[in-house]
């Protein structure tokens, strides 16, 4: 594969909550792919799930392939997939698969059934031949669930990715503002999950010009539990480093919450091709 002309910094931080007996939270980072996932399910189902994730998730950006399986053909994807470029219909399909190897998995061990986890990835593509920004890297970015991506650019914070959970529909139909669902029961109750609880257009996806000087935050819903916007804001605006980054922000949340999981990963673009076209939002 050649040499993307990007350069990143990045560092992860991750602790279990006073709640849990294990983690069930995983993240992988890497050159090309940075991820967060969040377990849930009795027994250890959240903890295997999660880490089934991002197993996955690792080896399909390592092989640099399209995990193709009889069940999922590139000509039956949804008309929304197969208008994306290559890498980005990649890491769809990487999800689903992932989605039918955590379902298949409960299925042979009954302690496990019901487990599922979310999935926040994002992965650097090279435009293809035929794309009007031909040899430009891109974000391709997946969702499902409610661990998020935030683009923190000009000390300015956008959440780029949105929860799939009974609040968040809530606020879709007017019958709930932000601030009440940040607080609402039902914030953490999720519509979308990889392990049998996905549907057809249940994987968000999206695609991203690389600009320099961009720092990504991918976390759990653990962190934001603990830190709102604004502490956020600061504490990525005050740390230079990545991974002291990823340290402060887990800490500071760990400090004023506490109860569940914690991850974050931050990633700093440091260089990069800079292409003109504007991001476009799919799902």
């Amino acid at each position: 594969m050649t040499a993307l002309p990007v350069a990143l910094r990045w560092g992860a931080a991750t602790t279990s909550g006073w709640r849990s007996d294990g983690n069930e939270d995983s993240f992988v980072v890497g050159e090309t792919l940075f991820a967060v996932a969040d377990g849930l399910g009795g027994y250890n189902g959240g903890e295997i799930a999660s880490q089934l994730a991002v197993r996955i998730l690792h080896r399909a950006a390592r092989q640099n392939t399209l995990p193709m399986s009889g069940w999922l053909d590139d000509l039956l994807l949804p008309d929304h997939i197969r208008s994306l470029k290559p890498g980005t219909r990649s890491l769809y399909q990487t999800f689903r698969e992932i989605d039918h190897a955590i379902l298949e998995r409960a299925t042979h061990d009954l302690h496990l059934t019901g487990m599922a986890t979310t999935l926040c990835a994002m992965q650097i593509h090279q435009s293809e031949d035929g794309d009007r920004n031909h040899g430009a890297p891109y974000f391709s970015i997946a969702n499902v669930g409610d661990s998020r991506l935030y683009r923190f650019s000009g000390n300015k914070l956008r959440q780029i990715t949105e929860d799939h959970t009974v609040a968040q529909e809530l606020i879709h139909e007017g019958r709930m503002t932000e601030q009440q669902a940040m607080q609402h029961e039902s914030r953490h109750k999720l519509t979308q999950a990889l392990g049998g609880f996905l549907s057809e257009r249940g994987v968000d996806m999206w695609e991203m010009p690389i600009q320099a000087g961009d720092r990504f935050m991918l976390c759990s819903d653990g962190l934001v539990e603990g830190i709102d916007s604004r502490g956020i804001v600061r504490l990525l605006a005050k740390h230079k480093n990545a991974q002291a980054t990823a340290d402060a922000l887990v800490k500071e949340s760990c400090k004023k919450d506490g109860r569940d999981d914690t991850t974050t990963v931050v990633v700093d673009v440091m260089t990069a091709r800079s292409p003109k076209s504007s991001k476009k939002q799919y799902g």
